[in-house]
Formats: structure tokens, C-alpha cells, sequence
């Protein structure tokens, strides 16, 4: 072409460029980009050890020994803590840079691919060649490439999208020349061009980077004198390291080829919506006859002809999410989350924010699954309730059940960073049981906010999924230490005394709020038409039921505490403040259970009901104190605090073990909804009695924090 005509093209690309369109799937691309960038992180630590691993443990030998035996006393073995966390600050920070560079590392080598791997893909096919001219693009423009060019694509050239059609393009019918070029130019209004030539540069960066701690180890061997290359590089260290990317990698396959396959979906959805379904439909019949290779089938990332028609012929988008879309991204997550914690906790060392290094790599974690998963849960219909349970209950499933695998791919046992809050068997359990509680309450509140019609917005639902996300990895990691070092006795006080008590609090309040939001909107009439599905049974409880249940339990509650004292009270002055504070998060869960036991409640009723019994509990017993405290609004804030996380704790429990009640067929009858407040009242007065009766199994006593 001409340098002339290659200047029209660019100035018609300009002039072409389409409204660019939204996609579902398009944080799935993120996904890739985080997973390629975890491996890098790994590749980074390996390297660290390999390299100055020696140094490393001997900085820690120097700073154990320059801070002698601890003591007895609790306040100076924090200080000594303290004094070998600030020695060890300038090795824990090289750390965090080797791996944080092996992240830069592969994402850098992506961006350079990304670059390169266009061009010498024009190279191969070139050179281009402008089309006939009754070719009308709607879109960008499109050139013609070598007759050994087989299918059409789009690629960045230029500085601006271009389709590529075959040569031989120009024998097929006007219909299908129109359909393909509307399919193509529906990729570029997605934005897909950038997105995916930067996934196919990062996962060729994968390999190049994987393979560095492996040829650095193998010229460190061959440099000494009592190390063999063949006996180092088949230990166990490096066979673990080599199963954990290979899961990586075929994790970023999945994704990758998922995501590909419903972005063709969706571009030949346009293209049909734009008057192009006969002409796409002619070319995938013709298609459909020819058979594919095994290496077609197995690498593959579009869908075949006959999917395609299928979806073309129903009319209905594909689905955004399946349940193995689901696993992956919650195995991603969580080696995110693992795999943070080996670059931030060494970072922050001794710094302002080490104590919220967890709540940091918990809410990378979290954006990372809203932005997986949040579109397909907050945008999709819910399942109808004729389906199987194990289709209806499969989102509950699916995440938990990616935890054993995430944590075995992130957690770097082999290296100089092992033990924190992974260090225990008991972080299986813990994180197992939040991530359920989270995805209980995060789909159950998804499938509320999609009957009531919220289906338009992604701020509120990317906001929500974070937030029980970050919530839920950042106690169920930080409880497994507590788990495992504490007595069972003890789980009140640790729940009391934990750093994610004041953000537990404010979820449990803002949670209540959005329930509540949810209801009034539902009670205005505002649910889309054709939203709930036949069969489907939404309950409601009246609100004026809710808050009955919710003051039958407070007071309830504090007519046990005031009128009865327990033993152990004369002794401990700290036993009077925790009980008060233990009953009024008794009257919240005392009207969960009650929900529960008669199923009269969803997850948004209980959201709506325990909070506010908790809270005026909090208002009788702050009452009755206030003339004592010399700092009525600190003593205010601590006294709301403390009840809401416990109660937070005790919900997220709780709604792990929902989706094992059975489901009700019919609504609550109106005897079951008056019987609530009596319920609630008994079940509070229970709980409240078998705190204070037991109490003096509890020790009182300020708790120093793990880690």
C-alpha cells in the first residue's frame, strides 16, 4: 500500500472507532494478569533462597541472639518482639523485593511480548493489501493479508485496531463478508484487541520466567564444590515448585479459554443484533462440516461452530460464569492471598502498618473474586428453584471448596518464609468456614439485589463483595493462629480483642443498612417484571416483626444479666465489662437462631434482625453504666464494638451452614412469624444464662497479639 492510502486507513480508523461496550467478562482478564504475576512472585522467592537465603538466616540467628530468652512477663516479650522485628526489617525487605521484582519481571516481559507478537505475526502473514472496495467496515478498518491466512482476526497496527481477512475472503458472499466484519469490529467496541494480545504475552512470559530460579540454581550448583546439579534440581523443593506453576498454569488456561469462548458468544451476539444472524449462521453451518484436530480441541480458546449456533439459535446470551469458573478464581484468590503475604508482611516490617498487613493482602484477594465473580452473581437470575440442589447450592460450594487447592499453590513452604498464620493445619479450617460463610451471604444478598431490580450498577456490588471477602480471609487467616495457640475458652476473648473488631463492626452495621434497603425496595414494588421465577418463594418477614424479635431478645438478654451474677465477677473487674458486652451479642445471635430453627428468615432477614437486637442491648447496658465511666464516648464506642464483631463472627459462622437446611416450599405461615419474638426472647435468656453460668472457665485477661 501506499504511504497515501496507508494515511486514509489510519484517519478512517480514527473517525471509526466504536462506542466501546461492557462486558462481564472483562475483570477475568485482570484475573489472568494477577495469576501470571503471582507466579512471578513465586519465581522471585525461590530466587531470594537460592541466592541469599544463607544471608538471610543468619540475620535471623543474629537478631534472635542479640535479644536473648524471653521473659515471663508479657509486656517484655512484645518488646523484645518488637526489638527482633526491627532487626530483621533490612532482610525482610530485600525479601519482599525479590519477590515483588519476579512479579515485575513477568509482567514486564508480557508487555514487551505484547508489543512484539503483533508484528511479527503482520510479518508472517504480510504483506497487507487494501480489501475491494464494496467492503464497508462498521467499525475499523480492514486489509487483506497472504493467502496462506486462514481465519480473520483483529490486531493493534499502526496505533489503531485493523481487521485482517484472508485473501480467499473475497470468493465468499457478501452476507458472510458483512457477519464477519461485524463480529470483528464487536471485539473491538469490547475492547478485546489490547486484552487479549497482552494475555498471549504473558502466558508465553510465563514459561521464561518459571524456568529462572532453575537456571539460577543450576549455575550456583555447578559453581560449588559439594552440591550436584542432577541431585538439587530433583529434590522436593523443586518438584513441588513445578506441580504449584503447572496448576498456574493450566488455572490461566481455564480461565483464558473460558473467557475467550464467551467473548466470541457475545461479539456474535452483536453481530446478530445487527443485522448479521444469516450470514454468521450460513458460515458456522459451512464450518461446522469440517472436522477439528485433537490439538484444536485441547488448545483451543474459541468455541466450536456448533456451540455457537446453539447460542445463536436460542437467543440468549451464554452464561457468564460456570461452576468450574467459580473454583478457578477461588483457588486464584486465595494463592493471592498467600502469596501477598510473602511480599507484604516482609515489606511493612517494622513500619505503621505491619499490623494490617493481613487486612491488606485480604482485600487484594477480595477485589480480585468481585471482580470474577461479582458481575456473573449480582447480574445473573438466580437459579430457579425446580433445578436440582446441587445446581441451585453449587456457587455456595465451589469457592470454599478452592481453598485446600489455593493455599497449597500460594503458601511457600520451601523457602525462608514459612509458619505465620499458614503455618498450621488449622488455617484450613478456618478459611474454609469464613470463605462459606462469605459466599453464602454474598450470593444470598446477589440474588435478593437482582429480584429487586438492582441489576444496572456495579459500584455497590463490587463494593459488597470486597468488603465480605476482605472480611472473611482477613479473620479466617488471622483466627488460625488463634486456633491453634489458644484454649477454646479462650475464642470470646480473641474475638474481643482481635484488630478486626472495628472493621467487623462497621460490616455488620453497613450490612444491616443494605438489607435493609433491599426490603423497602422490594416492599415499594419495584422487582422487574419476570425477575422471579415460577416456583420461587421469596420470604419476607413484616419489619414490625423483625424489630419485635430483635427487643423481645434484647430485653431478654439484659433481664438475665442484671438479675444474675456470676462467681467469677467478684475477682475479675474485666468479667462485668465482657459480660455485658457477650449478652448484648447473645440477643443478636439469639434472633438468628430463631430465624433459623423456625425457617421463617433468608440471609437478608437475618442481616436485618440480629444487628438491632444487638444494638439495643448495647443501649440498656450502656445505660445502666453510664454514670460510672470516666469517658462515656470512648466506653460507648468499645461497648458497641465488641458485641457487632462478635456477632459478625458469629453470622459468618452461621451462614456457612445454611445451604445445608433444608429450603421451604411455602412462606412462613402467620403463626410461625408471632411466634418469632417469644423464640427469640427464650433462645436469648438461654444463651445469656450459659454465659454467665460458665463464665469461670474464661480467663480475663488482656490477650497480646499474634504474629
Amino acid at each position: 500500500m501506499t504511504e497515501t492510502a496507508w494515511a486514509d486507513t489510519r484517519t478512517a480508523a480514527g473517525r471509526a472507532r466504536p462506542h466501546q461496550l461492557t462486558s462481564p467478562t472483562r475483570g477475568h482478564y485482570l484475573l489472568l494478569m494477577v495469576v501470571m504475576a503471582v507466579a512471578g512472585i513465586t519465581a522471585g522467592a525461590l530466587v531470594f533462597n537460592e541466592v541469599h537465603g544463607t544471608a538471610w538466616l543468619q540475620a535471623q540467628l543474629r537478631c534472635a541472639q542479640s535479644i536473648g530468652p524471653l521473659p515471663d512477663d508479657p509486656q517484655e516479650q512484645l518488646r523484645l518482639q518488637l526489638d527482633f522485628l526491627y532487626c530483621m526489617a533490612p532482610a525482610e525487605r530485600q525479601r519482599a523485593a525479590s519477590g515483588l521484582a519476579g512479579g515485575a519481571a513477568i509482567v514486564a516481559l508480557g508487555l514487551m511480548l505484547t508489543w512484539w507478537l503483533p508484528r511479527r505475526l503482520i510479518r508472517r502473514i504480510g504483506p497487507l493489501t487494501a480489501p475491494p472496495p464494496h467492503w464497508r467496515s462498521p467499525g475499523p478498518p480492514v486489509l487483506l493479508g497472504r493467502p496462506e491466512l486462514v481465519e480473520p482476526f483483529t490486531v493493534q497496527y499502526l496505533g489503531t485496531p485493523h481487521i485482517v481477512m484472508p485473501r480467499g475472503a473475497r470468493r465468499r458472499p457478501e452476507a458472510e463478508i458483512a457477519a464477519v466484519l461485524r463480529h470483528e469490529s464487536a471485539h473491538v467496541a469490547a475492547g478485546d484487541v489490547r486484552l487479549v494480545w497482552l494475555v498471549r504475552g504473558l502466558r508465553r512470559a510465563l514459561p521464561i520466567v518459571a524456568v529462572l530460579p532453575m537456571l539460577v540454581t543450576t549455575i550456583a550448583a555447578l559453581a560449588g564444590h559439594d552440591r550436584s546439579v542432577l541431585g538439587t534440581l530433583t529434590s522436593w523443593v523443586w518438584l513441588d515448585y513445578a506441580a504449584r506453576v503447572g496448576l498456574l498454569a493450566v488455572a490461566a488456561w481455564i480461565i483464558g479459554a473460558r473467557v475467550g469462548r464467551a467473548r466470541e458468544h457475545e461479539a456474535d451476539a452483536h453481530a446478530a443484533a445487527d443485522g448479521a444472524g444469516p450470514g454468521l449462521t450460513a458460515m458456522l453451518e459451512r464450518a461446522k462440516a469440517r472436522p477439528r484436530l485433537l490439538r484444536e480441541r485441547l488448545a483451543g480458546t474459541h468455541p466450536t461452530p456448533r456451540q455457537r449456533l446453539a447460542h445463536l439459535g436460542n437467543r440468549t446470551p451464554p452464561a457468564v460464569l460456570g461452576r468450574l469458573d467459580e473454583l478457578v478464581a477461588g483457588v486464584l484468590a486465595v494463592t493471592v492471598l498467600t502469596a501477598a503475604y510473602q511480599v507484604t508482611t516482609p515489606a511493612f516490617t517494622a513500619t505503621p502498618v505491619a499490623g494490617w498487613t493481613q487486612a491488606i493482602d485480604a482485600t487484594l484477594a477480595g477485589a480480585l473474586l468481585a471482580v470474577a465473580c461479582g458481575p456473573a452473581w449480582w447480574h445473573q437470575p438466580p437459579p430457579d428453584s425446580r433445578a436440582p440442589w446441587w445446581h441451585r447450592a453449587g456457587a455456595y460450594v465451589t469457592v470454599p471448596s478452592a481453598v485446600p487447592a489455593g493455599l497449597y499453590i500460594g503458601v511457600n513452604r520451601t523457602g525462608a518464609t514459612s509458619g505465620g498464620p499458614y503455618g498450621t493445619w488449622w488455617v484450613l479450617l478456618t478459611l474454609t468456614l469464613a470463605t462459606a460463610g462469605a459466599t453464602v451471604i454474598c450470593v444470598s444478598l446477589a440474588r435478593a439485589w437482582w429480584r429487586a431490580g438492582g441489576v444496572g450498577g456495579w459500584v455497590v456490588p463490587t463494593l459488597v463483595t470486597t468488603t465480605l471477602y476482605g472480611c472473611a480471609f482477613w479473620v479466617g487467616t488471622t483466627s488460625s493462629l488463634s486456633v491453634w495457640l489458644a484454649q477454646p475458652s479462650d475464642y470470646l476473648i480473641l474475638a474481643t480483642e482481635a484488630v478486626w473488631a472495628g472493621p467487623l463492626a462497621v460490616c455488620a452495621a453497613l450490612g444491616c443498612v443494605f438489607a435493609w434497603r433491599l426490603q423497602r425496595t422490594a416492599a415499594a414494588g419495584t422487582v422487574m417484571p419476570g425477575t422471579v421465577e415460577p416456583g420461587t418463594v421469596v420470604p419476607r418477614i413484616p419489619p414490625l416483626i423483625v424489630l419485635l424479635s430483635a427487643g423481645a431478645a434484647a430485653a431478654a438478654a439484659c433481664t438475665v444479666r442484671l438479675r444474675t451474677v456470676a462467681p467469677v465477677e467478684a475477682d475479675e473487674k474485666a468479667a462485668v465489662q465482657l459480660l455485658d458486652m457477650w449478652s448484648a451479642s447473645a440477643a443478636g445471635v439469639a434472633v438468628l437462631l430463631a430465624l433459623l430453627v423456625a425457617g421463617a428468615g433468608s440471609v437478608p432477614d437475618l442481616l436485618r434482625a440480629a444487628p438491632p437486637a444487638t444494638a439495643l442491648a448495647f443501649v440498656a447496658i450502656y445505660i445502666r453504666w453510664a454514670s460510672t465511666w470516666s469517658d462515656p464516648l470512648e466506653t460507648a464506642r468499645r461497648f458497641l464494638v465488641t458485641p457487632l464483631a462478635v456477632l459478625a463472627v458469629s453470622v459468618l459462622l452461621v451462614a456457612a451452614f445454611i445451604p445445608l437446611l433444608p429450603a421451604r416450599a411455602r412462606p412462613p405461615h402467620r403463626t410461625v412469624l408471632y411466634l418469632l419474638p417469644p423464640l427469640s426472647a427464650g433462645i436469648a435468656a438461654a444463651l445469656t444464662a450459659l454465659l454467665i453460668h460458665y463464665a469461670g472457665l474464661l480467663e480475663y485477661r488482656v490477650l497480646l497479639s499474634f504474629g
